[in-house]
């Protein structure tokens, strides 16, 4: 069955309302966090950052005023300098002045981070509707409330304009709003669905979903390769398999010679004369473990694999009261293939790379441990020998 990996799409229009982006730190334009923020957006493949100009408006506003404090707070204080020491008062720029500084300042900083600041679609606003909303106190304005002394809701249903035009423009990239208001991130939400639209409390909650996408994605991905690979390494049914093609039991013969000569060691006894002697009863089987991925090279689209491959042979005693003994030889073989992706995702051309051991141990021949090498138990070989002589072949077949 043809596999895909679809994909990862991330793309998206970002727009911010005001609450995540605004601090009451006085040097700052933008909270700290939100501008670190940004730069993870912007490495965000097909990312726009957007901030409609009704949201830039109100926090240059907010900043201005603190502005304004600022310059009469220092403008007093001046002021006493000049009268203590009965000396000129040092001169301080106008309101107007600093005004156009902040401005020129939010500018340059939207541009140096690849932020567009939209404009508010007045042509297109169904006016009367949105008149209708304000006097019955619908969202995004604020629900009525007798004892209330003030009511809210024109800037934000700007707001709420600005994003539909902005979802309207970008479809069918999905738009992402940033807005800590709930009764807008609702009325939002309410007028452009779950299919344009997803609204997220803050920058770092956005992010956090970014991130689980991501993680995600390569999990998806990486279950995908193991899956091809542990196909490509064995198949019953194919003589191009990486364990037919490179006859994995002789690579493992030829690199470990030491270990397939090994027997069960020699009990030590004096009663025994001439010493115990172990001699093989089953041929070698073969059996393959898991695999994994060892490294990728990026710029050819190479993996090395590794596959645990374990080899099993079967020892008996001269003496029939001596249990019989299983050697257990676990090695790893790592080999590599090509990814390719279209028109569906596929690993080729498989090359053999080395083998590495693990280790040899020896354990008793339980009927279980022999089994899961598909090796006969001790019952069935002896059965079978009284049905017909054994015949000596290597069997390979994992």
């Amino acid at each position: 069955m043809a596999k895909r990996i679809k994909p990862l799409d991330l793309a998206a229009a970002v727009v911010w309302d005001s609450n995540p982006l605004f601090t009451e730190n006085e040097t700052e334009l933008v909270s700290s966090e939100s501008s670190a923020d940004l730069q993870e957006i912007q490495a965000i493949d097909g990312a726009q950052l957007i901030i409609p100009r009704v949201v830039a408006g109100e926090i240059l506003f907010r900043k201005d005023w603190g502005l304004a404090a600022l310059r009469n707070d220092a403008a007093r204080k001046l002021k006493a300098i000049g009268e203590l020491v009965a000396g000129e008062q040092p001169s301080i720029a106008d309101k107007k002045r600093l005004r156009l500084q902040l401005q020129r300042r939010f500018i340059n900083w939207c541009t140096e981070n690849s932020i567009k600041l939209w404009r508010v679609p007045f042509d297109k606003i169904n006016w009367r509707h949105l008149t209708a909303l304000a006097v019955s106190r619908l969202p995004p304005f604020s629900p009525f409330e007798p004892k209330g002394k003030s009511e809210k809701g024109f800037r934000d249903a700007l707001v709420l304009e600005t994003l539909c035009d902005i979802c309207e423009s970008v479809s069918p990239t999905r738009t992402i709003f940033i807005c800590g208001d709930k009764l807008l991130g609702e009325a939002a939400f309410a007028r452009l669905g779950s299919k344009q639209l997803s609204v997220y409390k803050s920058t770092a909650e956005y992010l956090s979903y970014v991130k689980l996408q991501r993680q995600n994605f390569v999990d998806e991905t990486i279950k995908l390769v193991i899956e091809e690979a542990t196909s490509l390494f064995y198949r019953t049914d194919s003589l191009d398999c990486v364990y037919v093609k490179f006859d994995i039991p002789t690579r493992l013969h030829e690199a470990l010679p030491a270990e397939f000569s090994k027997t069960p060691a020699l009990p030590f006894t004096l009663l025994l004369s001439p010493p115990e002697v172990y001699k093989p009863t089953t041929n070698d089987a073969y059996r393959i473990g898991t695999t994994n991925i060892d490294e990728i090279d990026n710029d050819t689209k190479v993996i090395a694999f590794k596959t645990d491959v374990s080899s099993a042979r079967a020892f008996q005693a001269l003496n029939a009261f001596a249990p019989e003994q299983l050697r257990v030889i676990d090695a790893v073989v790592f080999w590599s293939a090509k990814m390719h992706f279209e028109p569906d995702f596929g690993l080729v051309s498989p090359e053999f790379i080395s083998t590495t051991l693990i280790k040899t141990t020896f354990e008793t021949a339980t009927d279980e441990l022999l089994q899961s090498f598909n090796l006969p138990t001790f019952l069935a070989r002896a059965l079978d020998a009284l049905k017909s002589p054994a015949v000596a072949t290597e069997e390979h077949k994992p």
